[in-house]
């Protein structure tokens, strides 16, 4: 995985730890956590965050659907995007910890009580509320601007600076076994019965990862973005870090929606997803080529992937 170089020698470093007695002194370059398990899982999620560095790049497609034309040059600045989907694991550790709570009707990793969704999977059925309060935990937690992926900021990563590529894999081929799970990979024994089940969804770095190190970005669900829907976003979209930030009524997942009045008739979609599909096969996952864009009721439930928009991280250290 390639990572900014400043991660490892970086000259004011802010640390992250976990405040034992007097240790752990707070200061503008010192942010002290005292739950030992928060800090764990900041760690872990900085820790998988992968550099893109500024620069422009090519969103869209020239020739195609009509809501992913045109082809348009976008200048990004530096951000660090996760690595794969959020795990499980990791949403767990929100619901319980955070204090931000979750949607009523969320699915919860709870292996005590027999539901153990996979710690290593895709946190796949997030609903858009609980998603946005996720990545705004991880700011709150390192008091990083961190925040869900914007579309381009999705497409930037995937695309890897290469402007044809259709596939986010390691070399923009679509190989079963290597970049999708072969069905004998997905099938496993039930924990419940004595037979077996196929995985709709894999652990996140099941598969190798794109040239920049980003895991799972044509399989393993959709994921949401921080923007509104758009048909025409490509026309509408700025050439400078473009996003169309979602309305908080569109973000109450679960409880309502109230899409923008910006929106048509029969644009009844509330937020932009991108990414794959449930790793099912090369026909379902081929359909999730990079520049496909999708809008769902912000009600839904997705993956989710977090960035966090800055030059330097801060790097992590727990006392």
């Amino acid at each position: 995985m390639k990572k900014h170089g400043m991660l490892l020698a970086a000259a004011s470093a802010l640390l992250l730890s976990a405040c034992q007695s007097n240790k752990c002194t707070p200061s503008e370059t010192n942010v002290c956590i005292d739950n030992k398990e928060v800090a764990d899982i900041m760690q872990e999620i900085l820790d998988g965050m992968v550099f893109i560095p500024a620069g422009e790049f090519y969103m869209g497609l020239v020739q195609g659907p009509e809501n992913q034309m045109p082809e348009r040059k976008i200048y990004m600045d530096d951000y660090f995007i996760y690595q794969s989907e959020h795990t499980w694991k990791q949403i767990d550790a929100f619901y319980r910890l955070s204090g931000y709570g979750y949607t009523d009707g969320a699915k919860q990793w709870e292996p005590e009580r027999g539901v153990n969704l996979g710690a290593n999977h895709p946190a796949f059925e997030v609903y858009y509320y609980d998603a946005h309060n996720f990545c705004q935990w991880i700011g709150d937690m390192t008091g990083l601007d961190a925040g869900l992926q914007t579309e381009a900021q999705y497409e930037k990563a995937a695309k890897n600076g290469n402007r044809s590529h259709i596939w986010a894999t390691a070399d923009n081929q679509f190989i079963e076994g290597r970049d999708y799970p072969t069905m004998e990979e997905r099938t496993v024994p039930d924990e419940v019965s004595t037979g077996v089940h196929v995985q709709m969804y894999i652990p996140v770095t099941s598969q190798p990862p794109s040239p920049n190190g980003l895991y799972g970005l044509h399989t393993n669900g959709e994921e949401w973005t921080a923007d509104l829907w758009r048909s025409k976003y490509l026309e509408l979209a700025a050439e400078r870090n473009p996003s169309f930030p979602v309305p908080y009524e569109t973000r109450l997942a679960g409880r309502q929606i109230n899409n923008d009045k910006e929106l048509k008739a029969g644009e009844r979609y509330g937020v932009a997803v991108r990414g794959g599909g449930s790793a099912w096969d090369k026909m379902n996952i081929g359909q999730r080529y990079i520049q496909q864009r999708v809008g769902r009721d912000g009600r839904g439930t997705n993956a989710l992937r977090c960035t966090i928009n800055a030059s330097e991280l801060p790097t992590i250290n727990q006392q």
